[in-house]
């Protein structure tokens, strides 16, 4: 039986920043991870020369863990234009970041993409969100609440934010938390929304290179951990694994099986649908490195992406790829071929023209643990990190559920197995 100071179960994000952290505290772990590569959700797979994410995701460069983690500059990161493209009754408007962007933000408001009002009631936040200070909630819990206290109207609200951020939180409510939000709108204030590379997936790959050789451990499945002594043993097949403490980075059904008291978290859902389209042929109005959002919230599409107008290497040269996302409940309880048909019929709309439902599909994805929803009250109660002595958690289950709340979970996670080793 192997013997180390902590095994961390979980080879995402929050299980490698773990492995990083208490590694450079000089202390031994191993990383047992049930697949066959590193990330968890956060994963990129070659589809006929496509370089394909699983379910749409961007890393902002303004998230403050990621410099913790990896060298941002070794990803080869391409940014989207900072603001979006919005789809209404009279057409396509466009929202511009003011602070990155004032020229074309200016000539959005003239254009009419957004009431005056509106822009001028938003101005404030993004400055605030700018300069790293908190959105003023004035009393409320939720993102729409933040927003209606801070003056937006109903137009602005359900033509953009709403779609916009049903993208970040793949719930088209917008009861997200008002930190939730706070957070998430300050970053991309601040930042930019990008792609590495080589897709998503050289994010953990790029994390997974920083931790000691042997370190992970691919294909190994945790099938139940048990007290042993002042320690821990994870049950893997064919042997086990001892430490004097255990961190479970898996997501909530995976850790529910380990340690079946934890309470279970509402999940959202998303399904993406990924195009190959020779760029000849794609309609000029889809080419550019933008989001395009759905502002009639008629549906399914919610959000889309020519991602390699982003990231050419997403794409074989001439080809376009690209990414249609649904995150409304009412349209993926459908399935997946009655989605699909909405989907070409809606980009037929949208574009103006028949050949949406002449792109080939490579591929249809369904994500249904794709994010722990995260209204009010969702998260569970500061000091539930530890269940057990000696059993830590990290993730989606015990903080932010975004690609930098994982990382600093799994540090927050690295500290606490510290002080039961130094106990």
């Amino acid at each position: 039986m192997t013997m180390v100071d902590v095994t961390v179960i979980g080879g995402g994000l929050a299980g490698l920043a773990c492995a990083q952290s208490l590694e450079s505290r000089g202390r031994t772990c191993v990383v047992l991870e049930a697949g066959d590569a590193v990330g968890g959700r956060v994963r990129t797979d070659r589809v006929d020369g496509h370089l394909v994410d699983r379910g749409f995701q961007v890393l902002l460069d303004s998230y403050p863990e990621l410099p913790r983690v990896v060298d941002p500059s070794s990803l080869g990161l391409r940014s989207f234009i900072a603001g979006a493209r919005v789809r209404t009754r009279d057409g396509w408007g466009r929202v511009t970041h003011p602070l990155r962007h004032p020229v074309a933000a200016v000539m959005d408001r003239f254009a009419g993409s957004m009431r005056w009002s509106d822009a001028l009631a938003l101005a404030p936040l993004a400055w605030r969100a700018w300069r790293g200070g908190a959105l003023p909630s004035l009393g409320a819990t939720s993102a729409h609440g933040v927003v209606v206290n801070a003056g937006v109207g109903a137009a602005t609200i359900d033509s953009f934010l709403r779609p916009f951020f049903a993208g970040v939180f793949l719930d088209p409510s917008m009861q997200a938390d008002a930190a939730a939000f706070d957070f998430r709108f300050s970053m991309f204030a601040r930042g930019r929304a990008t792609l590495p590379s080589q897709g998503m997936g050289m994010l953990p790959t790029a994390m997974s290179a920083r931790v000691a050789p042997g370190t992970i451990r691919l294909g190994t499945r945790v099938r139940g951990i048990d007290r042993s002594g002042t320690g821990w043993t994870a049950i893997v097949d064919g042997g086990a694994m001892q430490s004097r403490a255990i961190v479970l980075a898996t997501d909530g059904p995976s850790t529910r099986a380990l340690v079946g008291s934890l309470p279970e978290r509402p999940w959202c859902s998303t399904m993406q649908f990924t195009f190959d389209i020779a760029r000849a042929e794609a309609p000029a109005a889809m080419l550019s490195p933008i989001l395009f959002l759905d502002g009639l919230s008629r549906g399914p599409v919610n959000h889309a992406a020519a991602v390699s107008v982003v990231q050419p290497s997403y794409a074989p040269a001439g080809r376009v790829q690209w990414s249609a996302n649904v995150v409304d409940p009412s349209w993926l309880a459908h399935a997946d071929g009655t989605i699909e048909a909405a989907v070409r019929e809606q980009l037929c709309g949208w574009f103006g023209t028949t050949a949406p439902q002449s792109w080939r599909l490579l591929r249809a994805q369904r994500v249904e643990h794709a994010l722990p929803r995260q209204h009010a009250g969702d998260r569970p109660p500061e000091g539930s990190a530890s269940p057990e002595p000696g059993v830590i958690l990290a993730g989606d289950q015990v903080g932010d559920a975004s690609i930098n709340g994982a990382i600093a979970s799994g540090r927050h996670a690295a500290e606490l197995a510290e002080r039961v080793l130094a106990g």
